[in-house]
């Protein structure tokens, strides 16, 4: 019955899962808009972070992860969960107190803005390498314990999963926007700090309540485990691609292997079984955070031999782009008057146009990519029109304020921060003196979410093809290396994007990372071509 399903171990790491995820959700969107309002003047402080964000990925993650290994099941997802929350509560109340500073004092010294920077910056990635460790923990390998061998129940928990991530991409932005537009900043970084303490209390609760129901948690961990190198989609989603490391208990070699290729066919990834030990393991800490560089190095020869390097070259070519709704857009579309509420609701759109193109299956590989490039162009028209404040000439720049630019000459000092929406002076201190004080008139802005929202149907497609052409193609005792190339391919090329935007951060400058980034996108598609054509020719 229901009352009966409620008070099962499924129903509890269900809902401990939606809590994770929207609090995830909710966080990155929250991030992107505070950053913005406390350096309202470009985006090099929300290019910073994604770049410390993506670097710390790529030389902590092994760490992560072979301390997952190390730590008993229950006291590893307890800790990873607690600092998780409360780094975020953390880092919420320390943005809140920079806000407050910004708006009382007359001036803040430079010393102590950027060390209030450095803290939001630590916090936060602190809190991104917990949440790693969370989901190796819980995610991928608890429900493989809770599911009791049953192949079935399996599947269903693994899709369950993917459904609440979907759902949480959908309404996290549309709320978290709401409440920071019409609440206002200071509000939104209580909720914030207030709603990741009250899910703690939730979460901690129900993980405990699971691990008490289920006796196979309480066992040790074997000796056998399986690798696995998740590709990671949907740029702006996750972000970043990562390794995992799965553990069994009293499973046969051969009934694990069975397990996690089911376990992992809808996370869309591949499995590379090993038979070492725990306490085994070669290579020490620095071997471990230079490991998706090492990758990089060890696989080139391999992944480049193999048929599938094309539709790869392709997929990494997607994380160069800035035109995907991740902390750069929303900082971009702030600075030019846009709220949190109209970014929200965008956004959840776009992940609904997303959705649709998983229903989507190209008749042939050479149609992915052409919708993509196709919606795009819109972001490309947006530069040149009449009110886009794309312009490199010497004379306009944002530290000027008799130009096309006004700049922000009060910042955060001399303004209600409860009253941050689009008529705030905040949200158009860098902008064309046209926009005034709704984003009514920034039809080159809308024309460039437009083209970003239409697009994720495009990306969603080709990602889910391009997975499909390695699932298919690489041979199994390839499936590691190639994998593992082709994830750190792709964080080196997100980690590349945030160095370009630290690069050109200014708003003016904005449409040249436009051009990079459509650029990219069409050396993808032409990527996908060539490997349409020699596919054709290996069939005939």
């Amino acid at each position: 019955t229901f009352r009966r399903w409620l008070q099962g171990a499924n129903a509890s790491i269900y809902c401990c899962h939606f809590l994770a995820s929207w609090s995830g959700r909710m966080w990155a969107f929250s991030m992107g808009l505070f950053l913005i309002s406390v350096s309202p003047e470009s985006l090099h402080l929300s290019a910073t972070y994604g770049l410390c964000m993506g670097a710390a990925v790529l030389v902590f993650g092994a760490i992560i992860g072979d301390w997952v290994d190390k730590t008993a099941r229950l006291k590893a997802a307890t800790l990873s969960m607690i600092l998780q929350n409360v780094l975020i509560a953390v880092c919420a109340c320390v943005i809140l107190t920079l806000i407050v500073l910004l708006s009382v004092l007359e001036d803040v010294q430079d010393w102590l803005r950027h060390l209030f920077y450095a803290i939001i910056i630590s916090l936060s990635v602190c809190s991104r390498l917990m949440k790693e460790a969370r989901i190796i923990i819980v995610e991928r390998d608890w429900i493989v314990e809770l599911c009791s061998k049953d192949e079935h129940h399996l599947a269903v928990m693994t899709s369950s999963f993917r459904r609440l991530d979907l759902v949480t991409k959908l309404l996290a932005p549309v709320v978290t926007g709401q409440i920071m537009t019409f609440a206002g900043l200071k509000i939104g970084c209580g909720f914030v700090a207030i709603w990741s303490l009250a899910s703690l209390g939730i979460e901690y609760y129900l993980i405990n309540r699971v691990y008490s129901i289920v006796p196979a948690l309480k066992t040790g961990k074997s000796a056998v485990c399986y690798e696995a190198n998740v590709l990671g989609v949907g740029r702006g989603d996750v972000g970043l691609s990562h390794t995992l490391v799965i553990h069994f208990d009293r499973l046969s070699a051969q009934h694990c292997r069975k397990y996690v290729s089911m376990f992992l066919s809808d996370r869309r990834s591949t499995v590379k079984t090993t038979t070492e030990t725990v306490s085994n393991k070669s290579g020490g800490i620095l071997m471990q955070m230079a490991s998706s560089f090492i990758i990089l190095y060890r696989g080139l020869r391999t992944y480049f031999s193999c048929v599938t390097k094309w539709p790869g070259l392709a997929l990494a070519c997607l994380y160069l782009t800035v035109l995907g709704f991740d902390d750069i857009t929303v900082g971009y579309a702030t600075m030019l008057g846009f709220s949190g509420s109209i970014l929200g609701i965008m956004m959840g759109i776009g992940a609904g146009f997303g959705i649709t193109g998983h229903f989507h299956i190209p008749l042939h590989c050479k149609e992915t990519g052409s919708t993509q490039v196709f919606c795009l162009t819109l972001c490309i028209v947006s530069v040149w029109l009449p009110d886009s404040p794309f312009d490199l000439s010497t004379g306009n720049k944002i530290e000027n304020d008799n130009g096309t630019f006004l700049r922000c000459s009060h910042g955060l000092h001399n303004i209600t921060l409860e009253d941050f929406n689009t008529t705030s002076d905040a949200m158009t201190c860098v902008g064309r003196k046209s926009h005034g004080a709704a984003p009514d008139s920034n039809i080159s802005v809308w024309v460039l979410l437009a083209g970003i929202v239409l697009a994720r149907f495009g990306l969603w497609t080709a990602d889910l093809t391009t997975v499909q052409l390695f699932l298919e193609n690489v041979p199994p005792k390839q499936r590691g290396i190639v994998n593992g190339f082709q994830s750190s391919l792709n964080q080196l090329m997100d980690f590349l994007k945030y160095a370009l935007v630290v690069i050109i951060p200014n708003a003016h400058q904005f449409g040249l990372l436009v051009f990079i980034s459509y650029a990219c996108i069409c050396l993808g598609w032409i990527f996908m071509c060539v490997n349409a054509v020699k596919t054709a020719k290996r069939k005939k």
